[in-house]
């Protein structure tokens, strides 16, 4: 992995070091420690996009500063050095309350608080992903770190295919998952003005997308399989 030269003269980078790779679909996103010419080091996050549309989040992570997401410290050609935010993802916090039998109510909160302040900023938009990974619990809050999917949309989308992902973290559609997602559909529709029962289809459309998506990739593992055995 290289970091375009124009960022490295930017950030007056002499050295990096690769940490480790951070998990996404569509992009190569990286945590870097770098050596500046002062004798300075510092972390970021190097995000190369191969699919997702850099320039969108850009400018969505730039109308949102100071509202707890990263920094964009550098733009290149066809990549992003972002503030790093040092914590557990949602989705761990997820994880650990239900190990310890604890409920998810506080993240849930924190998560509605979050996207309360979006639309407040960004209004007539949508988060577009508001799978559990794409926020952080950080020791000042809960943030957003991923925004590629930011465009017009429905609240009620983003309440739901959050509860979408909530039941469907492996093991899936557990009690405590259950509770939580009926927490985020209560609480979402009472913060936002908008009918639960909107929410819960919502949520159920993604159910049914998340359905489709799984078989396409199960479909194109076994082809896979196929090819290597001939």
């Amino acid at each position: 992995m290289m970091i375009e030269k124009k960022l490295c003269e930017k950030l007056q980078i002499t050295d990096y070091t690769v940490l480790g790779r951070f998990c996404s679909r569509r992009n190569a996103v990286y945590h870097i420690n770098a050596h500046r010419e002062d004798g300075q080091t510092f972390d970021f996050v190097y995000k190369a996009y191969l699919y997702g549309d850099m320039q969108n989040e850009a400018e969505s992570l730039r109308r949102m500063q100071g509202q707890n997401v990263p920094a964009v410290i550098a733009q290149g050609d066809q990549a992003l050095c972002l503030e790093y935010i040092k914590g557990p993802l949602l989705l761990e916090c997820l994880e650990q309350s239900e190990a310890q039998g604890q409920p998810f109510d506080k993240y849930v909160d924190c998560l509605l608080s979050f996207l309360q302040r979006f639309y407040v900023i960004m209004p007539g938009i949508a988060y577009g992903d508001t799978n559990l990974r794409n926020f952080i619990c950080a020791a000042h809050g809960l943030c957003g770190i991923d925004m590629e999917e930011v465009r017009h949309g429905d609240k009620a989308a983003d309440i739901g295919k959050a509860a979408a992902y909530i039941l469907t973290y492996d093991p899936t559609h557990t009690s405590c998952k259950q509770q939580a997602a009926h927490y985020l559909i209560q609480n979402g529709a009472a913060r936002f003005g908008i009918s639960a029962k909107h929410i819960e289809e919502q949520m159920h459309r993604e159910l049914e997308a998340m359905h489709v998506r799984r078989a396409l990739k199960n479909a194109r593992h076994m082809h896979d399989g196929i090819g290597k055995k001939a």
